[in-house]
């Protein structure tokens, strides 16, 4: 049936862990509150400052992202409990960001929703030599050991897991763990690249996302690599088709019920075989009772018929035609006589 309506679901797309969201691939220039808007279902909007236009929407590294001119330019996002966090003080928390400087300036605010104290959601940027400081406290501050280059990009990430502040740079522990004070809520906007009429940033800002949760080094790597190069991160190719299987069976037949000596060769008990998945949904039964080579007859030396109550080993090979779906299938052998299954 055709779909009609969109079937998106952009805010049901990030979980409850999710505080912001910000692609940055909204136009500034619309000059209405809240423009740049925020994908999870918090509503932490930001406003661009009035001297943004429709030319600082630039292409960036994951799409779109937003051009900043170091001298007016800059975003905010105003208070709000999400943003102050669910927990309240002492409660993890990740913010990470692509960064691309055009120029770099000494004590330039990237992000700063601590009203200029630098304990909250801050970071910002140091020249000769190029370098990133941030955290939650602003004692015990996190320092890049990269030296940034202009005009290229880097993926940022502050981790906070309560009691340790963490920076990563390109998927990559870069400084810390240091021992801070625990993130504390307050009732400040969030600044980002500058404040307005100070401390701005000149450069392009893409992916800003906000969670209050602390992330694993090997959960912020991949994200990294993911964002970073998606071509590279997943591989794609032609969808396959695999139209037959064989499959070798050994079964124990000695459990089998004492059907006394059988010299009939028309007689005996016929295999079957089924295949079924993890979630017990399995393909129809195979019936192998018109061959011969499938039943229990087995002529030993200078005996006319063989008697089902001795134990013996039976090797049988069957092969299957299975459509293979998204699971793994797994094989169920079983043995029919009398319309009576036996394993």
């Amino acid at each position: 049936a055709n779909i009609a309506s969109d079937q998106q679901n952009v805010s049901g797309t990030w979980d409850g862990d999710y505080t912001l969201v910000n692609h940055l691939n909204d136009d500034p220039g619309s000059g209405g509150s809240g423009d740049i808007e925020d994908s999870t279902s918090n509503s932490n909007d930001a406003t661009a400052a009035s001297g943004m236009t429709s030319a600082d929407l630039i292409r960036a590294k994951l799409g779109f992202g937003l051009d900043f001119d170091g001298v007016s330019d800059t975003l905010t996002v105003p208070d709000s409990s999400s943003m102050d966090g669910s927990t309240g003080s002492g409660q993890p928390r990740t913010y990470s960001y692509w960064l691309n400087f055009t120029t770099v300036t000494e004590n330039t605010l990237i992000t700063d929703k601590s009203n200029f104290s630098g304990n909250s959601l801050w970071s910002e940027a140091h020249s000769n030599p190029n370098k990133i400081r941030g955290g939650t406290d602003s004692g015990n501050q996190l320092l890049s050991d990269t030296t940034f280059l202009t005009d290229q990009w880097y993926y940022i990430v502050y981790e906070h897991d309560g009691s340790f502040d963490r920076l990563y740079v390109n998927g990559e522990l870069d400084d810390g763990p240091n021992a801070q004070t625990a993130d504390n809520d307050n009732n400040n906007v969030w600044y980002i690249m500058g404040s307005g009429n100070r401390y701005e940033v000149n450069g392009k800002l893409d992916e800003l996302r906000v969670t209050n949760v602390s992330h694993s080094a090997g959960w912020i790597k991949t994200e990294y690599n993911n964002q970073n190069n998606v071509n590279d991160f997943l591989s794609f190719g032609i969808e396959e088709t695999i139209t037959g299987a064989s499959y070798e069976a050994i079964i124990n037949a000695s459990s089998m019920p004492n059907r006394g000596l059988v010299s009939n060769s028309t007689l005996g008990y016929k295999w079957q075989v089924i295949a079924c998945n993890d979630d017990n949904d399995c393909s129809f039964w195979d019936d192998f009772n018109s061959l011969i080579f499938y039943k229990i007859l087995i002529q030993y030396p200078k005996q006319d018929s063989i008697d089902l109550r001795k134990p013996y080993f039976i090797r049988i090979l069957v092969k299957i035609i299975v459509t293979f779906c998204n699971r793994i299938p797994s094989i169920i052998i079983k043995s029919m006589s009398n319309n009576s299954m036996y394993n």
